[in-house]
């Protein structure tokens, strides 16, 4: 680009005009308030306003004959002045997800960062770190129930041997015997299952209350026929799982020495 009049832009508003390869000035700037018969002396200086902002033109240039712009007049703003107006952050917020993606693909090239699509990452993180503790709490807690039921119909069992005896001494098949504990330790289950989900209910509403004042989460809490059918299902898979390891001790008992233990 050469200089042909003035200086190039040192104040904010001081802009530099860029005149075509014969000498004129397109229709795009007629902003300017200036005619193709101006002289090129009277430009320099002359001021203009654009949205009640003072701008003035400091010098005349024209780009160099081997440049695809040498047919082109422009403005060409102080470096400082444009650097304050162009902002450094452009936040879009699209629609749906869709509109999403057609934004993504727009802006090919262009350096963007998704903080949605960041925050779903690391959400995801922490819900399968959460997920795997949860699992491994469940698990422990799985193997004690276990444990416990083991333990619990085992003292069932050395408490009623006499009884054991009796039974199997009036002809009722052993068989038959553990599926009296096998229904006992089932219904005992049942009823804790009914118990836990009926307390479940019951804090629900409050709970709920609780979540959506200080977290803003509504319905967090909120069970379903699926859950419940579930929850039946792995007590009673538990009290079967329990008692069939301490319920094999009835196949060992004698009648005598049942009959005999007090």
């Amino acid at each position: 680009m050469d200089l042909l009049e003035g200086n190039y832009p040192s104040l904010p508003y001081d802009v530099l005009l860029v005149i075509s390869s014969n000498n004129k000035i397109s229709n795009e700037l007629s902003y300017l308030n200036i005619t193709n018969e101006t002289s090129i002396n009277s430009l320099i200086n002359h001021i203009y306003y654009i949205n009640d902002i003072e701008y003035r033109i400091t010098g005349i240039a024209k780009f160099k004959e081997n440049s695809p712009l040498y047919d082109t007049s422009i403005v060409i703003y102080n470096n400082s002045l444009f650097n304050s107006y162009l902002p450094s952050v452009i936040s879009i917020y699209p629609k749906d997800y869709n509109s999403k993606k057609i934004i993504i693909n727009k802006l090919e090239g262009i350096s963007y960062a998704d903080y949605a699509t960041s925050f779903k990452d690391i959400s995801k993180d922490i819900i399968k770190i959460i997920s795997l503790v949860l699992i491994v709490f469940a698990s422990i807690t799985l193997s004690v129930s276990i444990l416990m039921i083991s333990l619990t119909t085992y003292v069932s069992i050395f408490e009623r041997v006499h009884e054991i005896g009796l039974l199997s001494s009036l002809g009722i098949n052993k068989n038959n015997i553990k599926d009296i504990f096998y229904l006992e330790n089932i219904l005992s289950s049942f009823i804790s299952a009914i118990l836990s989900i009926l307390f479940i209910y019951m804090i629900k509403y409050p709970f709920n209350r609780f979540i959506f004042h200080y977290i803003g989460l509504n319905n967090l809490l909120k069970p379903n026929i699926s859950i419940i059918i579930i929850i039946l299902i792995i007590n009673i898979l538990l009290a079967i799982i329990g008692s069939y390891f301490p319920l094999n001790k009835i196949n060992k008992l004698k009648i005598v020495e049942a009959l005999k233990y007090e």
